[in-house]
């Protein structure tokens, strides 16, 4: 008898120690599955927030798009935004203020020189060195022709033209010169070979680069020993003409 009841405590240790083996093996599995799982859940907290961030970055950048009227994609299908800008309507003060907030420097409208003059009577054998005066202005654009002096002033720098027509009397031979100031560019020469009644005309062109301020006149250079002719007769005229290129 007493030895089956120690048979049955012995059996109950070894059950004892056995169940509590196998409790403490659950706990451990336990403790690790919780780990495991913290683990995961952090995981996927970090995830989160970089997908938060993704989305942020996505939303701003949809603003965007809206604001300014963007393409997202270009004809190869690459993520790039293509800005399309459309001007307003603007007054001129406006479009000035912008391009000078923008640092930009506008761009100024070219100014339009021209001038063609004549002169309303005939000269007597002008001197030598003696300027001749084209006192009625056909046209002049800029205001940079005098008809009281004869003289155009060069409003701005440019390249300019010049044509002159001289018409002469009989009898005689005429010399004038164009001037750049008292440099001699150019110049006519005519001459009627003592023949009476007879006439000439002598023209003369010149392409010239100009600083502002630049003056250009005829002169003679010899004493003229004939008329300067300049009547509606025939419709001669003794004329002066010139007009900027750029």
């Amino acid at each position: 008898m007493e030895s089956r009841m120690l048979m049955l405590f012995m059996l109950f240790l070894f059950s004892y120690s056995v169940l509590a083996c196998d409790t403490g093996e659950e706990i451990r599995k336990i403790h690790e599955i919780l780990e495991h799982q913290q683990s995961q859940i952090l995981k996927l907290q970090n995830e989160n927030k970089l997908l938060r961030k993704k989305v942020d970055i996505s939303n701003e950048i949809s603003s965007t798009v809206e604001q300014t009227n963007l393409t997202p994609e270009d004809s190869e299908g690459k993520a790039v935004l293509q800005k399309r800008v459309e001007y307003p309507k603007q007054s001129t003060h406006n479009k000035h203020a912008v391009l000078q907030d923008k640092g930009a420097v506008p761009a100024s409208e070219p100014q339009i020189v021209a001038f063609s003059a004549y002169m309303s009577k005939t000269e007597d054998n002008p001197s030598s060195h003696h300027t001749l005066v084209f006192d009625i202005a056909q046209t002049n654009i800029g205001n940079a022709y005098n008809k009281y002096t004869g003289s155009f002033v060069a409003p701005v720098a440019g390249v300019y033209v010049f044509a002159l027509t001289i018409y002469s009397g009989d009898n005689g031979k005429t010399f004038f010169n164009i001037l750049v100031n008292n440099s001699v560019y150019g110049g006519t020469y005519g001459e009627t070979d003592h023949v009476c009644c007879d006439t000439d005309s002598d023209s003369g062109t010149l392409v010239v680069s100009l600083n502002q301020g630049d003056t250009v006149y005829i002169r003679s250079f010899r004493q003229a020993n004939t008329q300067i002719r300049s009547n509606d007769t025939y419709g001669s005229k003794t004329t002066f003409a010139g007009w900027k290129l750029n």
